[in-house]
């Protein structure tokens, strides 16, 4: 029920195609069943019922194959649906809240728990003909004699309300596992970004891979192997009672209820018949199991990520201008040695036309203050403002619009951002031949030729990256570090000005004191403070 209300609640058309096609099977099925069984008593002409029986079973294919089509339509759609929808979340999410989910678990959601979705949205459709085999056979025993309806629908309740019971049992062990899964996602990726280090050290590599990540599977796939071997009892179980129901129909019901040969016989053929229903039923229990726990990390997900939204009382639009305003901003969070690092309060100004220099040593909180100024942390305390708008979590994807950076744990991506015409193309190549990188990559069709280039080149790409976005404020966290110093001096005298003189706002932060000149302003921080030691410095003050 969970999944039906989970994929209806995005597209109830499609849902009801499947449903009633569904439901159109399973009578169909069922009337096969009770056309046998006239045939059995002969007292219908055979060639009436071989017509019947034609006509009934083409329509069971026809009805069968259409709801199939629905369904399939339906889940990928939604599942497509649900996959960017997580994807857009993502991006609306703070960085701080991304981070405390983990990368390992985001990825094993919007990878395993919606393929796992996906299975069981296949068996689904059987799932609606069963039920309605299982509703239609219930009603033709019925017709039949009332009492064997009340008798089997009994032995139908108690099986099934024991199989529910049991059921949990094999579930702990699939949440167990899927829980396990999230570690084991984590610990490849580190086995992915760590592989060098690892390669240096064979002794390490091999204990990381045969310790560490095998005790980790090890555990997911024993909990795996238990929980479905535990759901095969039960579906074994439930396929016991159902043949008991069958010998209670047989051999006990004559001694105590009459019931004409005829009857008794129409009874078990449709027994026999419904057998099949119930045993796919059965049999889909594990799929549905992991669904409901693939179900249950997804709306976790969900509930801990941020919808995109739009805050109209203070709303970004983009224009050239510049103003940034922080007031008494505070942030803290915790460190590796779980000591709670404070920023602030910090007070400063930053606008169009200016290169901001941020400095201090190693831990004084520069890049956590670039963090917030670019609108990817969330200050605790205090107010941003840029143009006269105050900074909030419905309008922040909008306020980071107005920036392009280059971090130091850049990622660069192969895709040309913007648009992919051959401007953009002309004015990417221009810059690659600026930035002296034209001989080792090139735009072709809105994508770089390569990104397979080193350090100091990646990071240049980057920059390049950085510049056809074209937005009103850059911020360069160490981007010189590994340039050489011919580069280094390019950045410093000759890009820094030009973004300047363009009307652009430029936060550098920096330890080449070398160049503290080419800043207009030196903000120095010192253990999460700007230092009031070392007041803010225009350029006058340096030379």
């Amino acid at each position: 029920m969970e999944l039906i209300r989970f994929i209806g609640q995005r597209e109830w058309g499609r849902l009801l195609v499947a449903a009633l096609s569904g439901l159109l099977a399973g009578l169909c099925y069922t009337a096969i069943a009770a056309i046998v069984e006239r045939g059995i008593r002969e007292d219908v002409s055979r060639v009436l019922l071989g017509c019947a029986l034609a006509g009934v079973c083409l329509l069971h294919v026809i009805a069968r194959n259409i709801g199939a089509k629905a369904m399939l339509e339906l889940s990928q759609g939604v599942l497509y649906d649900l996959r960017l929808d997580l994807c857009r979340r993502i991006l609306a999410t703070s960085q701080e809240r991304l981070q405390s989910l983990g990368g390992y678990r985001l990825l094993a959601v919007v990878t395993k728990d919606v393929d796992v979705l996906s299975d069981a949205y296949q068996v689904l459709l059987g799932l609606i003909v069963n039920a309605v085999i299982i509703g239609a056979s219930l009603a033709y025993l019925g017709w039949l004699r009332w009492p064997l309806l009340l008798i089997f629908a009994g032995l139908l309740v108690f099986g099934v309300s024991v199989t529910h019971v049991l059921r949990r049992w094999p579930m702990r062990d699939l949440e167990r596992a899927r829980d396990g899964l999230d570690g084991l996602y984590d610990k490849l990726r580190k086995l992915i970004e760590g592989s060098r280090e690892l390669q240096l050290n064979k002794t390490r590599g091999r204990h990381y891979v045969e310790e560490v990540i095998a005790s980790q599977a090890s555990g997911v796939r024993l909990l795996g192997v238990r929980g479905l071997q535990r759901f095969s009892l039960v579906m074994s179980m439930g396929e016991l009672m159902y043949f008991a129901s069958i010998g209670i129909f047989l051999f006990v019901l004559p001694h105590w209820l009459y019931l004409p040969k005829g009857t008794l016989a129409g009874a078990v053929i449709t027994l026999l018949f419904v057998r099949a229903a119930i045993t796919d039923a059965l049999h889909a229990l594990p799929v549905m199991g992991q669904a409901r726990v693939s179900l249950d990390k997804i709306r976790s997900l969900e509930g801990g990520l941020q919808s995109r939204g739009s805050d109209g009382r203070a709303c970004f639009v983009r224009s050239d201008k510049f103003h940034l305003e922080l007031r008494g901003i505070r942030h803290q969070y915790s460190a590796e040695n779980d000591q709670r690092f404070v920023l602030g309060p910090i007070d400063l100004t930053i606008q169009s036309g200016e290169i901001v220099f941020l400095v201090g040593g190693n831990g004084s909180g520069k890049s956590t203050l670039a963090m917030v100024i670019l609108g990817l942390y969330q200050a605790d305390a205090g107010e941003v403002r840029l143009n006269g708008s105050v900074l909030s979590e419905l309008n922040s994807e909008d306020y980071r619009q107005y920036f392009s950076a280059v971090l130091a744990d850049f990622h660069l991506f192969e895709e040309i951002s913007g648009d992919t015409g051959q401007c953009v193309s002309d004015r990417v190549n221009r810059y690659l031949k600026a930035f002296r990188i034209d001989d080792k990559v090139s735009a072709q069709s809105g994508m770089y030729s390569t990104i397979k280039l080193s350090s100091g080149q990646r990071k240049r790409l980057a920059l390049v990256s950085a510049y056809i976005e074209d937005r009103p404020a850059y911020l360069f966290d160490e981007w010189a570090a590994d340039q050489d110093p011919e580069f280094k001096e390019v950045f410093y005298r000759t890009l820094l000005p030009e973004l300047k003189t363009a009307g652009k706002a430029v936060i550098v932060i920096s330890h080449d004191d070398s160049y503290f000149s080419c800043a207009d302003r030196l903000i120095r921080l010192k253990e999460g403070r700007i230092d009031a030691n070392s007041p803010l410095q225009t350029v006058a003050s340096l030379q």
